[in-house]
C-alpha cells in the first residue's frame, strides 16, 4: 500500500470542484467493555444544479440495550465550505449547533425544537489510514466514482456525549473506533461495506472491505469487491480493481453480508449477521438531488476465516460481535 500512501487522507474534497460532489468524513466509536456506540458523519454537498453547498452534520447515537438510535441532524447551505483541511475545521450553524475537528479533540453541538445533543471528545490517533484502492490514481481519476478510504484504522476517544431533551442522558468514558472519509459523484447502487477492529480474546486485527453494484449508463455492474485484512501476522490484500469482479458474494441482504475474497494465495471467508441489532436508517442525497436509504449498526455479528489455497490449511479465525455493517440496497 505504499503507492497509495501519497494521497492526503484529509485534505477537504468540496474545494476542488464547481459542481456535482457529495463528501462525508465521519468518526465510530464504541464504548470501552460494552455499552453504547456513536456516530458522527459531517457531510457536504454540491448539488449538480447549485453552487451552494450544504453542510450537515449528524449524530446518531446506539444505545446499549437495543433501544431505537438516536438521531440528531443539523443542515444549512452556504456559498463557501469549510476547509481545506478535516483535521483543522469548524463550522458553525448560528443557532448554537456547530462542530470543531482538531487533531486533538472533536467538539460539538445539534439543537433542535425537541431534542439537543452535544459532544467534547479527546482523540488518540494510530494515524495508520488504509486506502481501499491501492494506487493513488484511482483516487484522482473520474472512475470509480466513488473514493473511500480509512483516515485513522485505530481511533479512541475520550469524553462525554451529552444528550438533552426528551430522555436526557450523558454518556462518557473511552470509546474505540475509527475514522472515514469517502466522495464521489454518486452513491454506489447497492452496497455492503464494514469494518471490524475489536475482536473476541482481545486481538490485534483491522478488517475494511465492501462489495458494491455500480451504475455504467444504463447498465448495471456485477457485485465489485474489495477488502484488506491487518493482523499479528501481517497485511492480507484482496483489493486490485481488476479481479474486484472475481470475489464471490454469497448473500447481500438490508442486514447480512457473506462473500469470500480470493488472492493468489489465500481465501478470506467474510460472515457478517446484523439480524436482531440496533440499526439507524439514514436518508443519503445524491448531487442529482435523488434518495437513498443506507442502513447502518456498529454491532453485527462476523467471522473471518483466512485459509492458505495452496495448502487448503485455515492458517486463523477472528470473531466480533462489534462490526460495523453498512448497506444500501437499490429500491429499499
Amino acid at each position: 500500500m505504499r503507492e497509495a500512501q501519497a494521497f492526503p487522507t484529509h485534505r477537504v474534497e468540496m474545494g476542488r470542484t464547481a459542481r456535482g460532489l457529495y463528501e462525508s468524513f465521519y468518526f465510530r466509536g464504541n464504548r470501552v467493555g460494552g455499552g453504547p456506540s456513536f456516530w458522527l458523519k459531517h457531510n457536504l454537498l454540491r448539488f449538480s444544479d447549485s453552487d451552494r453547498v450544504m453542510v450537515e452534520t449528524t449524530m446518531i447515537g446506539f444505545p446499549e440495550r437495543g433501544d431505537e438510535p438516536r438521531v440528531l441532524r443539523k443542515s444549512c447551505e452556504t456559498v463557501t465550505p469549510p476547509g481545506p483541511d478535516w483535521d483543522a475545521i469548524s463550522f458553525d450553524y448560528g443557532d448554537g449547533s456547530f462542530f470543531s475537528i482538531t487533531r486533538d479533540a472533536l467538539s460539538g453541538a445539534i439543537h433542535t425544537a425537541e431534542e439537543n445533543v452535544s459532544w467534547d471528545l479527546r482523540l488518540s490517533r494510530s494515524d495508520e489510514p488504509y486506502y481501499h484502492f491501492a494506487s493513488p490514481w484511482l483516487y484522482r481519476s473520474p472512475f470509480p466514482k466513488k473514493k473511500i478510504l480509512t483516515r485513522d484504522t485505530l481511533m479512541g476517544f475520550d469524553g462525554v456525549i451529552q444528550w438533552g431533551g426528551r430522555g436526557a442522558e450523558s454518556w462518557s468514558g473511552s470509546f474505540i473506533g475509527m475514522n472515514g472519509h469517502n466522495w464521489g459523484t454518486e452513491h454506489a447502487y447497492t452496497y455492503a461495506y464494514a469494518d471490524c477492529n475489536e475482536w473476541q480474546g482481545g486481538r490485534t486485527a483491522y478488517f475494511d472491505g465492501f462489495s458494491a453494484k455500480i451504475k455504467i449508463a444504463s447498465a448495471t455492474t456485477p457485485f465489485l469487491s474489495l477488502c484488506s485484512l491487518r493482523t499479528e501476522h501481517g497485511w492480507f490484500h484482496f483489493n486490485k480493481l481488476l479481479s474486484a469482479h472475481r470475489h464471490r458474494v454469497r448473500l447481500l441482504t438490508n442486514r447480512s453480508w457473506s462473500v469470500a475474497f480470493e488472492s493468489d494465495g489465500f481465501i478470506l471467508d467474510v460472515e457478517i449477521e446484523g439480524e436482531g441489532r440496533t440499526w439507524a436508517s439514514l436518508r443519503y442525497l445524491h448531487p442529482n438531488r435523488s434518495e437513498s436509504m443506507v442502513e447502518n449498526t456498529k454491532t453485527a455479528r462476523g467471522a473471518l476465516t483466512l485459509t492458505d489455497k495452496g495448502t487448503g490449511r485455515i492458517v486463523d479465525r477472528w470473531f466480533s460481535d462489534r462490526f460495523e455493517l453498512e448497506t444500501l440496497l437499490h429500491g429499499h
